[in-house]
């Protein structure tokens, strides 16, 4: 698994496909977004500002 977001909307098949392989760190009702992009360690920042860190 390379990235995770969570979303509050319904996205449609088009929107979920065009954003597959983008990084996308902003959007309508993106809530949290974890890029795995952090290379060692035991959490994942999360992109979207307020929103709570992933850890292990």
């Amino acid at each position: 698994m390379d990235e995770l977001r969570v979303w509050n909307v319904v996205r449609t098949d088009a929107e979920i496909f065009a954003g597959y392989n983008a990084e996308l760190t902003s959007g309508t009702g993106l809530v949290s977004r974890w890029g795995f992009n952090d290379g060692s360690g035991t959490s994942a920042v999360n992109s979207i500002a307020g929103a709570p860190a992933a850890t292990s």
